[in-house]
């Protein structure tokens, strides 16, 4: 992010779904692109690139295995 220290929300949002992918062994297409964060607070990722991050995240975890 703008601190070069934490990652954007996409990325923050790709991470998640790499941790998904690895924990539950299921692919993360299809989870939702809104994220819940404290206080009721949610962050949206836009569907397309959602979309794109949980391919890439299934992708990479299978090439682990």
């Amino acid at each position: 992010d703008k601190d070069r220290s934490h990652p954007n929300m996409q990325g923050s949002y790709l991470a998640a779904c790499v941790f998904y992918a690895t924990l539950f062994n299921k692919t993360p297409v299809g989870l939702s692109n809104e994220v819940g964060l404290c206080d009721g607070v949610s962050a949206v990722v836009n569907k397309n690139r959602a979309k794109l991050l949980q391919k890439a995240a299934w992708k990479s975890v299978l090439e682990l295995r």
